[in-house]
């Protein structure tokens, strides 16, 4: 099975930690011996870098320009690569509309896995419109918990969706940590608390 990965947030040498979910998942797919493509659009650091698209919007005006052309460049670029695939798998409501867009010209099913709660409570009407259509017409429709599928099915009129949590690899993270030598490492006080 070949499947494209599209994605607006994965790592890169500048920042290797953006979008880390999506390459963990990606790896981990390939490693069952599935081929997987990531598609995402790098050059547009105005609009997606940084804190992301969203924040990115509303703090530059450079974004807000690019905003219109970095999405069509993406819709050309999944009617151009889609074709090849045998499944196409959105991460962002926004990548699964213009993935849903594109149809007619790849006609793949498509999963659209929502990262962002941000989306979710979203009151701009044309964001509304286009997870709404999103929510409501792709193949399989993933969320990371139980609040957001019923957000979503509350906000977006009933959508069906399946709970997927956005782990974290807990090899990576089981051993206790010594709390006084990290907060020396990183030069904080011993008497402060420090809540994750």
């Amino acid at each position: 099975m070949k499947v494209l990965m599209i994605t607006t947030s994965y790592p890169t040498e500048c920042n290797p930690t953006r979008g880390v979910f999506v390459y963990y998942l990606v790896n981990n797919l390939i490693r069952r011996g599935i081929d997987v493509n990531v598609l995402t659009l790098n050059s547009y650091k105005s609009v997606s870098g940084g804190a992301g698209i969203l924040p990115s919007l509303g703090s530059s005006f450079m974004s807000l320009l690019l905003f219109p052309v970095y999405w069509l460049h993406f819709y050309f670029k999944i009617i151009l690569n889609a074709r090849k695939y045998d499944l196409i798998h959105s991460n962002w409501g926004p990548t699964g509309f213009f993935s849903l867009l594109a149809k007619p010209f790849h006609r793949k099913k498509i999963i659209l896995t929502e990262r962002s709660s941000q989306l979710i409570f979203m009151k701009n009407k044309f964001f509304r419109f286009l997870l709404r259509h999103a929510y409501h017409n792709v193949d399989k429709l993933v969320v990371l918990s139980n609040f957001s599928r019923s957000e979503i099915a509350n906000r977006y009129g009933g959508v069906k969706s399946t709970v997927i949590p956005n782990g974290v690899e807990s090899s990576k993270v089981s051993k206790r940590l010594d709390r006084i030598k990290l907060k020396k490492k990183f030069g904080v006080p011993l008497d402060v608390k420090i809540v994750i």
